[in-house]
C-alpha cells in the first residue's frame, strides 16, 4: 500500500457512503471510479456449433461470429464436453470473428458433436 492511500484511505472512510435513499456519495463514487480504471475486461458468448470433421492427426482452423471482440482481445473457448485425442483453442481473426482450433491428436478422424460453446474475451 503506498504512503498516499495509507494517509488517504483512513480519511475516506470517514465520509458515509451513501445517503439515506443508498444514493452513493460522490466522494466514494470517485474513489471506486478511480479504483476500477484499467481492469480488464471480460465479456462472454455462446454459440451452438457443429464442427466439421477433422482429420487424423491434423489441425482445423473453423470461424466463427463474436461481436464486439477485436485483436487487440485474448480469447477463450470452453468446449463443454470431453472428446478423446481432441484439443480446441481460439484466437481473434479480425474484429468480430474468433477462429477455434480443432486438433485432432489420434489416427482417426474426429468428428465433434454439435454442443454449446462458450467464448470470452478479456480486454486488457
Amino acid at each position: 500500500m503506498s504512503n498516499i492511500t495509507k494517509r488517504l484511505l483512513p480519511d475516506v472512510l470517514r465520509i458515509p457512503l451513501g445517503d439515506d435513499n443508498g444514493i452513493l456519495n460522490s466522494q466514494w463514487h470517485r474513489f471506486f471510479s478511480d479504483l476500477i480504471e484499467g481492469l480488464p475486461v471480460m465479456r462472454s458468448t455462446s454459440i451452438t456449433f457443429n464442427p466439421s470433421s477433422i482429420a487424423a492427426n491434423t489441425t482445423s482452423q473453423q470461424n466463427v461470429t463474436f461481436n464486439d471482440v477485436t485483436t487487440d482481445d485474448l480469447v477463450m473457448v470452453n468446449k463443454p464436453t470431453h472428446t478423446t485425442g481432441l484439443t480446441v483453442t481460439a484466437f481473434v481473426v479480425s474484429d468480430d470473428t474468433v477462429g477455434i482450433i480443432f486438433t485432432n491428436n489420434t489416427g482417426s478422424a474426429i468428428d465433434p458433436p454439435s454442443e454449446v460453446y462458450k467464448l470470452y474475451a478479456i480486454t486488457l
